[in-house]
Order: structure tokens, then C-alpha cells, then sequence
């Protein structure tokens, strides 16, 4: 496997993400811009029509929680990669690795899951539910649920004897 840049960090820290291209920095302004939204008393946001066009009403306080909730499950780092095939030195599959606080997602070129559009399932997902680390698997795209839970309980160090 080869990344397409050298440093692992630098690739983590300036890649793009899912939220209009938004860096780390960026997101932390808009949602602070938001919870401070959320100060604002209602009945006094409409006094500020410069930051709304076609009398668009704003957010009530619990349309921003939602908002902010969508902003931190939506973004995340991309990590793009290249495996080689190491039976056919010319083969190759390109992938991403999308790093959130929610899990890890292993997208493939020409792999997906069922019911996503070309490009956009994962069939490879990471995560921490129910404090056990696990792996889900889509390995049949016809399928809806994934094909294999796999814990890694039993991965524990812990566990070591």
C-alpha cells in the first residue's frame, strides 16, 4: 500500500473533507459561530437580515443543535491510497481511508454497498459502539446489512497470555 504523499501526519492534517473543503480550523469557526447563534435570543435574530437573503427565517435553537450535530458526523480527513497487487505489479486498486470522530470508513474505487451511489459506499467501516471496537463488512452489494460483524474483543492486549 502507498500513500500519495510521504508524511502520514501532513496527509491527515491538509486533506480535504466532506464538508465543502472545509479545514479543521474552519469547521471549529463555523460552529462556534453557531453556538454563539444559539445565544441569540430568537426574538432578536432577525435584527441581523444582512447574514440572511430572502427573508429566510433562522434557526431555532434546536434546528442549530441538529446543524451542529450533522457538521461534527459529517466531517472528516480523507486519506487516499494505492494498493498494488503484488501477483500483477501493474494492478492496482486506489482507495480513501474518511477519518471521523464516528468511525472509519474504506472506500475502493469499484467497490460500494447497496443502495449508494457509485463512488460512495463504504464497504469497510470501523467503529466504537457499545465500547467494543468492531469492523463491519459489506461483502455482497446486494445485500443491505453488512455481510460480517467482526469484534475485536478478543484483539485486546489485555487479553495477552
Amino acid at each position: 500500500m502507498t500513500l500519495e504523499t510521504e508524511n502520514i501526519e501532513e496527509t491527515i492534517s491538509s486533506s480535504s473533507n466532506c464538508l465543502l473543503g472545509l479545514d479543521r480550523q474552519q469547521v471549529a469557526t463555523v460552529l462556534a459561530a453557531l453556538r454563539h447563534w444559539q445565544s441569540v435570543e430568537q426574538s432578536q435574530r432577525s435584527a441581523y437580515p444582512q447574514f440572511s437573503t430572502d427573508s429566510i427565517e433562522p434557526l431555532d435553537n434546536e434546528a442549530i443543535e441538529q446543524l451542529c450535530e450533522q457538521i461534527n458526523f459529517t466531517w472528516q480527513q480523507i486519506v487516499p491510497f494505492v494498493l498494488d497487487d503484488p501477483g500483477d505489479r501493474e494492478d492496482q486498486v486506489k482507495g480513501k481511508v474518511a477519518l471521523s470522530s464516528s468511525g472509519i470508513e474504506i472506500f475502493a474505487e469499484g467497490y460500494g454497498t447497496h443502495g449508494m451511489e457509485p463512488r460512495y459506499g463504504s464497504p469497510v467501516y470501523i467503529e466504537y459502539y457499545e465500547k467494543e471496537l468492531r469492523v463491519l463488512v459489506w461483502a455482497d452489494i446486494n445485500q443491505e446489512d453488512p455481510t460480517h460483524t467482526i469484534s475485536l474483543q478478543g484483539a485486546l492486549e489485555s487479553r495477552l497470555e
